[in-house]
């Protein structure tokens, strides 16, 4: 006696395709040198403005480091407030107030993490021979 399948049979799923793509026609004289268009470069999505100089770099790292640190302490803060809301026996679920303090000891985690990780950069620099 053979045993057949349980259910029904389940369709194979669709196999992918890749579309044709065509490159454009080229004439001769259209034709760029060395096959590279001298198009201008677009400017950066979301309006901001290229980076120019190391200046300006070292100012969008600290901006991204002060906006994250800002982002931590608004997880840390939200935490808070879900904890004292269920202290003072306000209507909060139990498992918000769970998701809301891992949510924040995990980018604390993180952001100490990175942090050690740039307090060795800064150390390894330090140690280097010129």
């Amino acid at each position: 006696m053979a045993i057949g399948p349980i259910g029904p049979q389940l369709p194979l799923p669709p196999t992918y395709k890749p579309p044709l793509v065509r490159p454009p026609a080229v004439t001769g004289s259209d034709r760029p040198v060395g096959g590279v268009s001298e198009a201008p470069l677009a400017p950066p999505a979301g309006g901001q403005r290229p980076i120019e100089g190391p200046g300006a770099a070292a100012g969008s790292f600290s901006q991204l480091l002060s906006d994250a640190v800002g982002q931590i302490d608004k997880l840390q803060k939200g935490a808070d407030a879900n904890i004292q809301k269920l202290a003072t026996g306000q209507p909060v679920d139990m498992h918000d107030v769970t998701i809301s303090t891992e949510q924040a000891n995990l980018s604390f985690q993180l952001g100490l993490q990175v942090r050690n990780k740039l307090i060795e950069a800064y150390q390894e620099v330090m140690r280097m021979q010129i």
